[in-house]
């Protein structure tokens, strides 16, 4: 264990001097930068845009197609969509007066929820119900049931909506790490650790190494510990000074606005529509967080996610020589496996690739399950990149102790 330790601290030092830990310091500052300059933009465009005269516009919009369709020669198709444009500018109509209330009277948020709540229950007591429904009722049940859940955990914890001039900046820093975690942040831990190996084989400083008396293992050891422990507080800092920038830039109202972790989907065929598939959500083991847990919660899983990202990237610096090429092979694995993802999202294959739960907090909502049109949880999302792990350490181990180093 002592030499464990000795190991872990000459590396750990090493990792500290390299440039590519400074390079990593200063595209992360951009990252920030970006988010906030973006959020500072988008909150600018949204004060100059109020809400009710873009819903008035909509309904303006849609009456005036109406009065045109209305005037096309009677059929069956055209009373139809009459009757769906009558129902659209009906709600169109009602969200507006729900708007000009909140951004006239804040407070009233209270009256709306309850009146909200009661609304969804007398939908839900006219709707059928038993195991006959079509997939289409059966989503829309369930989508009326969270709707009463939600506001009930708004009345519950006193979580008013964030309403137009301001925005809410803990739900802006969930989407933005959502995005970052799939993208900016794998690349970053890729730039840290791909060349931890590569580089000194490069150098041939890898030689002084294996020549002490140390086992290769515990030397390979040492350096991944450190490359993850690394990558997981990078993480940690980048999404805590993003999280701090959104907070600058758009105040902290809307801290306790609910988030639903848990929920799990059934895609369900209709009879008469064989290739149109509709989720079903199941909200029975379901939850619902404070955007800030959640937000919480998401660093955490975007830690862990990268500590097998850096799994991943240290693998390719084992096997390859070159620290050029083991970050070129590390960023494509990344990047090709994104668009791979998303090009067969659809196939129940994608489901174990890394780069489809690098953002295990979709897992956990049930957000990857939609996307995907198929079942992910959690713990499918762990187990996946647990495998990978794994798998890619455990050849990394045996190729670095039959390799040969002092004559290469």
């Amino acid at each position: 264990m002592g030499t464990l330790w000795n190991v872990v601290r000459n590396e750990w030092m090493k990792l500290v001097r390299r440039r590519r830990l400074t390079v990593v310091a200063i595209l992360g500052l951009c990252v920030v930068a970006l988010f906030a300059f973006g959020e500072y933009h988008r909150l600018r465009e949204a004060q100059n845009f109020n809400p009710v005269q873009i819903q008035q516009t909509a309904i303006a919009q849609m009456e005036s197609e109406r009065t045109q369709l209305a005037q096309s020669p009677p059929t069956a198709q055209r009373d139809a969509q009459l009757r769906d444009l009558d129902q659209a500018i009906a709600k169109a109509k009602a969200d507006l007066a729900q708007t000009k209330a909140r951004t006239a009277s804040p407070e009233t948020w209270r009256q709306q929820a309850q009146a909200a709540i009661e609304n969804a229950k007398q939908q839900l007591s006219q709707m059928p119900s038993g195991p006959a429904l079509l997939p289409s009722q059966q989503a829309q049940r369930a989508s009326l049931q969270a709707e009463i859940m939600e506001n009930q955990f708004r009345l519950q914890h006193h979580a008013p909506p964030v309403v137009w001039p301001q925005m809410n900046s803990w739900e802006e820093t969930v989407s933005f790490l959502g995005v970052a975690a799939k993208t900016f942040i794998p690349l970053l831990v890729v730039v840290l650790v791909a060349d931890i190996v590569a580089g000194e084989m490069t150098d041939g400083t890898i030689k002084l190494l294996v020549v002490r008396p140390v086992r290769r293992r515990t030397l390979l050891l040492g350096k991944w510990l450190v490359v993850t422990a690394a990558s997981a507080l990078c993480s940690l800092v980048l999404c805590g000074l993003v999280w701090l920038a959104g907070i600058l830039v758009l105040g902290t109202k809307g801290a306790m606005s609910p988030h639903w972790v848990g929920v799990t989907y059934q895609f369900v065929t209709s009879p008469d529509q064989p290739l149109a598939v509709t989720p079903v959500p199941d909200y029975t083991h379901a939850a619902l967080l404070p955007v800030w847990q959640y937000l919480l919660y998401d660093s955490l899983w975007i830690a862990a996610a990268m500590v097998v990202v850096a799994s991943i990237a240290f693998f390719c610096s084992t096997i390859f020589k070159s620290a050029m090429v083991s970050t070129a092979v590390s960023m494509g694995a990344v990047v090709i496996g994104l668009v791979v993802t998303d090009m067969a999202r659809h196939q129940g294959w994608v489901r174990w690739l890394f780069p489809t739960h690098l953002n295990l907090m979709s897992d956990w909502s049930g957000e990857a399950a939609l996307a995907l049109q198929h079942p992910v949880t959690l713990g499918l999302g762990v187990l996946v990149l647990v495998i990978w792990a794994v798998v890619l350490l455990a050849v990394s181990f045996i190729r670095f102790g039959r390799q040969d180093i002092l004559n290469a």
